[in-house]
């Protein structure tokens, strides 16, 4: 039997020589569903291609993309664009909700939201929601994220969530990122190297450059941190791009740390990877997190993480407590627990070394997959509800 699917998401795609590309995280997830499924019809934002600032990657053949003609970004003139195009756009999703059979919605985002009114309040359709950040209400969310978990506190009998944490609703599903498979575990940790903590030590900020990833802290904490403990040699990159790149470069100046910390843009997936196996220090700042795969790079790669204790950006750990150095959202802390690092025995790193790389085997793409194939088999193909 021909399996189809219809994905709705909220996030610029681009065309490049005919085929589409978009953000490299989110389509290594779009692939596993593109295994799973015989032809996905995916309803999202198509752009331009023009400067880029995040690593992209080309979407499977057997995924169609349409139009949704919904503008994203932040900005007066993208608001403005967005609430004339709004009404269309609903028209459109409701069209889009009605045709389709089996539903995956990328949450949270305006049109998956507008789907979700639909499914709870209307048609009962079989979805599977991804909601891809904290499911608990934070400070930092808009007003359309707090709608739309509002609605999916409780959704309908038809309807799965897969959420970063536990609930006791049954059609609520603890799960996890896809991050990395089996034989790139293997491959990094081939080619991981040994390091030597002696001589100059290298911190590394993987993220977008945005206001809710926190950045700035890490600037102010590493400044608290070279005030206390001048004698030690460290050096700090952070790794993506984004609209606070500038306010982040200044405060880099006014902390007089610009021979200490780097901005190096945007960098693929790859990459990333190895600037990871070259440093000893993750630190992983995010407040608003759903889950910190900056953990599991971490992990892969040797290095050390160093987490903020807000929201869920913790949650990881709890496959690995050991895992990890977790540090109170304020300078103090976060230059308290560095310290501490930096005085660990070869010992003591190496337990959480390996506790994390027994973590990460848990948490695979191939797990990810298999989890996904018997969620979509119990509750979808079988058409049990609960």
């Amino acid at each position: 039997m021909k399996k189809n699917l219809t994905i709705i998401a909220h996030l610029p795609h681009y065309i490049i020589d005919g085929k589409y590309f978009a953000y490299e995280p989110y389509v290594r997830e779009i692939v596993l569903w593109s295994e799973i499924f015989d032809r996905i019809t995916l309803h999202t934002e198509i752009c331009h291609l023009k400067n880029v600032s995040t690593p992209i990657l080309c979407l499977p053949q057997n995924v169609e993309v349409k139009n949704l003609k919904l503008k994203s970004g932040p900005g007066f003139i993208n608001n403005l664009t967005r609430l004339l195009q709004l009404p269309f756009c609903s028209l459109k999703v409701l069209f889009i909700v009605l045709r389709s059979d089996f539903l995956h919605l990328r949450s949270p985002g305006i049109t998956a939201l507008i789907a979700n009114f639909y499914v709870r309040f209307f048609f009962n359709k079989r979805v599977i929601v991804k909601w891809a950040t904290s499911f608990f209400h934070l400070p930092e969310f808009t007003f359309i994220q707090r709608l739309e978990l509002a609605i999916l506190q409780n959704p309908p009998t038809n309807t799965r969530v897969l959420i970063y944490g536990h609930s006791n609703n049954p059609r609520h599903i603890e799960s996890f990122p896809a991050v990395m498979y089996n034989w790139e575990l293997d491959r990094i940790i081939d080619n991981s190297k040994i390091r030597s903590w002696d001589g100059r030590i290298k911190l590394i900020c993987v993220g977008r450059l945005y206001r809710f990833k926190n950045f700035h802290s890490v600037i102010l904490g590493m400044a608290e941190f070279q005030r206390k403990n001048a004698d030690y040699d460290w050096e700090l990159n952070i790794v993506g791009d984004g609209e606070c790149r500038e306010s982040i470069m200044d405060l880099i100046n006014e902390c007089k740390l610009e021979g200490r910390i780097k901005l190096l843009g945007a960098k693929s997936y790859s990459e990333v990877l190895d600037l990871y196996t070259d440093s000893h220090i993750a630190v992983m700042p995010g407040r608003a997190e759903g889950w910190s795969k900056v953990i599991n790079e971490s992990w892969a790669t040797g290095c050390l993480p160093l987490v903020i204790k807000s929201g869920n950006s913790t949650y990881p750990l709890k496959f690995a407590p050991l895992a990890g150095v977790v540090y109170e959202p304020n300078v103090e802390s976060f230059s308290q627990r560095l310290l501490e690092i930096f005085q660990m025995s070869n010992q003591q790193r190496e337990i959480i070394f390996t506790e994390g790389l027994k973590a990460n085997r848990k948490l695979t793409l191939e797990i990810y997959k298999k989890n996904l194939e018997e969620l979509i088999q119990n509750y979808y193909v079988s058409g049990k509800k609960n």
